[in-house]
């Protein structure tokens, strides 16, 4: 098999590092392996300890050199095929190194990165993907391994606390960038340069051991956090316009989703803050489509200088005509374009970011966030509700319905229910190919209540995270009362 250089800047933790040492040697084969320390001027007792590792190649700086400049300079001075920067602050407790080696049967292949654990056993790495502003984040992180994150994937980077590096691709990308002083983004900018080049970054997740992370950042903390905000806001000037197909992800971890509503010009009140929370939701793969259906394109061409897509349907007088026609539109842009959810959001409901990661993960064909509008009581009262009915009475799937308790609108239950409104709502492609959304003329029911009753009828089941609350931009909201009247409903 090949030779793999191993990388190992450190400044100070001699504790830590003779562990990672010494972890590293009982669970690697050392015909494999040459191991460089680069020693950046540690204040401690580094160097003396490790001459107890005599087969250790030690350079020392006479001053704390940056990761980048520690691991360029480590590699110039190694003989091996493979490269493996690795942080003093990760410890070995099984074989490793084969099995990372064999994912580069692919000659495709240019960086492999490993299962990170936090010594309590939850995941400190699995894999790095981008949000749509293109910031990156630790997939899965804080959670328990489970079958999700036991899938080999590529990703757009992982990190180089633990990553096996084809030296051809390090020499053919002249090493880590010196753009990011003291560390953070190198090891994702490294991945999406080489990601532009055609190479593949691929999690393995048999190849297991531990991270403290950023353990060595301990002794000053405060440096830590400043230069990670300077390198964050160095690393979106360089990539945040590149091309979205460098941050693609595997869909089998995240679903394509398409973000979108029907729209018209009363709705220009609030789409800036529409535009600003959809293009910023934490999540990576999703796209946004908003229906307009003005009387004509001013209100087109404004959507589409917030930076949002849009189509345009034909006007339709009548809200309940544009509504249903705009909604069938996206459910044929979700249904035709590969993708795996449709999220109905309106463009007057305003989530939380983090809206999608929490409503998939309920793992629920129809799904519900909470979001409230003016609700009639039965005394004549107006009261503020979230649109959100459970059943009263049920036998089989149907029953009378009820509007939520107020213990109810303000727990974090998740909640089977009998209808609720589509303005917040995730719906799943099985769902859209047996549903169309309607509404009947001699009705006053909205296509909401129609699109409920119809996914019940196909035997499906809907649901509600009451932990998902969203602000309802109700204070400018045209009066449906007054569309009824002018038979504009």
């Amino acid at each position: 098999m090949p030779k793999v250089s191993i990388i190992i800047p450190v400044c100070g933790q001699a504790d830590m590092t003779k562990k990672c040492l010494e972890t590293l040697y009982k669970f690697t084969p050392k015909d494999l392996i040459e191991i460089i320390v680069i020693n950046n001027n540690s204040p401690d007792n580094t160097l003396e300890m490790l001459k107890a590792f005599p087969d250790v190649k030690v350079i020392t700086n006479e001053m704390n050199k940056s990761f980048s400049v520690s691991i360029n300079q480590g590699v110039n001075e190694s003989t091996g095929e493979f490269v493996l920067p690795l942080n003093n602050d990760t410890y070995f407790f099984q074989n490793w190194l084969e099995e990372m080696l064999e994912t580069f049967t692919d000659k495709k292949v240019a960086v492999v990165g490993a299962k990170l654990l936090f010594p309590d056993g939850k995941i400190q790495h699995a894999g790095l993907a981008c949000y749509k502003n293109k910031q990156p984040f630790h997939v899965f992180w804080g959670e328990m391994p489970s079958e999700k994150n036991n899938i080999q994937v590529e990703y757009p980077a992982v990190t180089f606390a633990c990553a096996l590096i084809r030296r051809k691709v390090f020499e053919e990308l002249q090493g880590l960038s010196l753009e990011y002083p003291d560390g953070n983004y190198e090891d994702v900018d490294f991945c999406l340069r080489a990601r532009e080049k055609g190479y593949k970054i691929v999690y393995n997740p048999k190849v297991v051991l531990y991270h403290l992370e950023a353990g060595t950042k301990k002794l000053d903390l405060t440096r830590a956090q400043d230069t990670i905000r300077k390198n964050l806001k160095i690393y979106k000037d360089k990539w945040e316009k590149r091309s979205e197909s460098l941050f693609a992800v595997d869909q089998r971890i995240f679903p394509k989703i398409l973000v979108g509503c029907p729209t018209y010009y009363k709705y220009e009140y609030c789409l800036e803050k529409y535009a600003k929370i959809v293009k910023n939701l934490m999540y990576p793969n999703y796209d946004i489509l908003l229906i307009d259906n003005s009387p004509d394109e001013e209100y087109m061409e404004k959507i589409q200088d917030v930076g949002l897509k849009v189509e345009q349907t034909p006007y339709r007088k009548k809200a309940r005509d544009r509504i249903v026609e705009s909604r069938n539109l996206l459910k044929k842009r979700t249904l035709k374009g590969n993708y795996d959810y449709m999220f109905s959001l309106e463009q007057d409901v305003i989530p939380e970011p983090d809206i999608l990661k929490k409503l998939l993960s309920h793992d629920k064909k129809i799904i519900s966030g909470f979001y409230f509008s003016p609700q009639k009581l039965m005394n004549g009262d107006v009261a503020i509700k979230p649109i959100i009915f459970k059943f009263h009475k049920k036998e089989g799937k149907w029953g009378t319905c009820r509007m939520l308790t107020k213990d109810e609108t303000w727990s974090d239950e998740l909640m089977n229910i009998a209808y609720c409104g589509v303005g917040c709502l995730l719906v799943h492609k099985d769902v859209l190919e047996k549903v169309t959304f309607r509404y009947k003329d001699d009705k006053d029911a909205t296509d909401d209540k129609y699109f409920c009753y119809d996914a019940r009828k196909a035997d499906f089941e809907i649901w509600a995270d009451a932990s998902v609350k969203c602000k309802h931009l109700l204070e400018e909201k045209f009066d449906w009362d007054e569309l009824r009247d002018k038979g504009e409903y």
